[in-house]
């Protein structure tokens, strides 16, 4: 059924299953099968360890997307099909361009973030100092003037 793995969130039943079938529609996967989905790089985990401030803006925005398929369909977003979802997306994105802000945002630092979309994109995952990145040393007697000068501010 879900690819979302249970979290400490406090999401309720009915957001997860929004943000569930959202989710592949802010990012889909490549038809090549190479770059996947943004359902697929454990977005909960992701919240849950690196953006947990941002829980209920992303609440609202679920809550949000769901008051505008019921508004329009009847059902909630998640029991809407494709199209019906993608008109109700496309309703917030022309009447409510800010709505969807807190949730693209997310989604797009931990997509971008996720090892398979890195090595996909042809990045080394991880930092990059321990893997070289030299830094060339300095002339440091460029900054000689600046030391000869002395102080020139007064203290606090």
């Amino acid at each position: 059924m879900s690819d979302i793995i249970s979290s400490d969130l406090p999401f309720t039943a009915e957001q997860r299953a929004t943000l569930e079938a959202v989710l592949p529609m802010v990012i889909p996967a490549s038809p090549d099968g190479l770059m996947p989905s943004a359902g697929e790089v454990g977005f909960l985990q992701w919240m849950d360890e690196f953006a947990r401030d941002a829980v209920d803006a992303i609440q609202i925005t679920l809550d949000r997307i769901d008051q505008a398929a019921r508004e329009s369909g009847g059902s909630a977003f998640a029991e809407l099909e494709t199209a019906g979802r993608q008109q109700v997306i496309d309703g917030l994105f022309a009447g409510e361009p800010r709505t969807l802000r807190p949730l693209t945002d997310q989604v797009m630092a931990c997509y971008y973030s996720h090892e398979r979309v890195l090595d996909a994109l042809g990045a080394n995952p991880g930092p990059p100092f321990p893997h070289g990145n030299e830094v060339k040393q300095a002339d440091l007697t460029l900054l000689d003037p600046v030391r000869e000068r002395g102080k020139i501010w007064r203290d606090a």
